[in-house]
């Protein structure tokens, strides 16, 4: 299972921090929010922060 994070870093940009494990099921389960946070920044100014993943699937590369 997968949790995600996210902080505003200005209006147009954010940092996103997901840990756990990103495999099938993580990422069914943080995707819907991941997409609801990329579309609140009009910027597209986004970092995605991994450092806390344990394991990370094929599914999960196709996913991001």
């Amino acid at each position: 299972m997968a949790t995600l994070k996210h902080y505003a870093v200005s209006s147009m940009s954010a940092v996103i921090v997901i840990d756990g494990r990103l495999d099938t099921q993580g990422c069914r389960g943080i995707e819907p929010i991941l997409w609801s946070i990329i579309q609140e920044y009009p910027g597209l100014n986004i970092v995605i922060d991994l450092a806390e993943v344990v394991f990370v699937s094929s599914y999960a590369i196709g996913c991001l």
